[in-house]
């Protein structure tokens, strides 16, 4: 009987991928090497060996590691360790393409062909021994001069933790509601109100100033917060914006003055927005469209709201 021969070894970007060689169907895919199950201290240890620095806890109770350059890696646990990892890498839409590009073509050689390939090849799925590996192209702000390659890992308890969080998540919200801690929106700073959102991405709109400008015309700044975070280019990462528009109710136009970016309720210093060619002067949606109607819903609000010019 022969010996077994030793596990090989692949390294790609960001994936430590251990085959076993006497069984290669079953074997785990981990990122970084970190196996599926460890407890928090020993994952902080084997990533700062590896060169990341411990940044902190997140509001999840996720650990959050900074890598060279904006590049970051998150860990997530359930109550027995590690059952989910996410290394995201920000940048100008061309950086993010080829990053997403070479990261791809680096889990083919060492996997083979992705399981599922969604989202026009944008994202892309492996899946093995209970565990599935993603390849994501996240280009959904390419108006803001920004984009992001993401290699999420998702262990045997991933899914079940996923659950867990919606759940208390959506549980505390109906407190709330039950509660009225979701006032009707006075226009005061601090009353925050539910608007939008589905799972894991929810929106919440503070404050709508009006300000008449001109016969007819608005100033109007818009406050939200949503319950995830957007990352920067500087790997800084904000959780809502204030926006400032001008409505033009007579010509049936608006445009969009300046972006305040907020995290915890404070500006956050950060690289300069990328002012999109859009911004530059005014936009005139056609009255039959969806934006159309909503744009002179908004002019009926603003007449009966809009404080007096100062």
């Amino acid at each position: 009987m022969r010996p077994p021969r030793r596990p090989r070894t692949f390294i790609v970007p960001a994936l430590l991928l251990s085959l076993c060689a006497t069984a290669p169907a079953a074997a785990q895919l981990a990122v970084e090497g970190l196996a599926w199950g460890t407890p928090p201290p020993r994952v902080r240890a084997e990533l700062e060996a590896r060169g990341y620095r411990f940044r902190g806890v997140d509001d999840a109770a996720d650990h959050v590691f900074g890598a060279s350059g904006p590049a970051e890696l998150v860990a997530t646990y359930d109550s027995a360790g590690l059952v989910e990892v996410e290394v995201s890498w920000p940048g100008t839409p061309a950086q993010a393409s080829r990053r997403f590009r070479a990261l791809a073509d680096s889990l083919r050689r060492a996997l083979g062909p992705p399981g599922e390939t969604g989202d026009s090849g944008r994202e892309l799925t492996w899946a093995r021994g209970g565990v599935t590996l993603l390849a994501i192209h996240d280009a959904r702000r390419r108006a803001y001069g920004e984009a992001v390659t993401l290699l999420a890992g998702q262990g045997p308890g991933s899914a079940a933790e996923r659950e867990r969080r919606y759940q208390a998540a959506s549980a505390e919200s109906q407190r709330m509601y039950a509660s009225g801690s979701y006032p009707p929106d006075t226009l005061r700073a601090g009353d925050w109100v539910r608007v939008a959102g589905g799972r894991g991405d929810e929106v919440l709109l503070d404050t709508v100033r009006v300000t008449a400008a001109a016969p007819g015309v608005y100033r109007v700044r818009i406050r939200e917060e949503w319950r995830h975070v957007v990352r920067m280019l500087n790997g800084r990462t904000y959780a809502g914006e204030q926006r400032y528009v001008e409505i033009d109710c007579g010509r049936q136009r608006w445009r969009r003055l300046r972006t305040v970016r907020l995290a915890g309720g404070s500006p956050v210093v950060a690289l300069p927005l990328a002012q999109p060619a859009a911004w530059a002067g005014w936009t005139a949606p056609a009255a039959a469209t969806v934006d159309g109607r909503a744009l002179r819903r908004s002019c009926v609000f603003l007449r009966g709201t809009a404080a007096p010019r100062r």
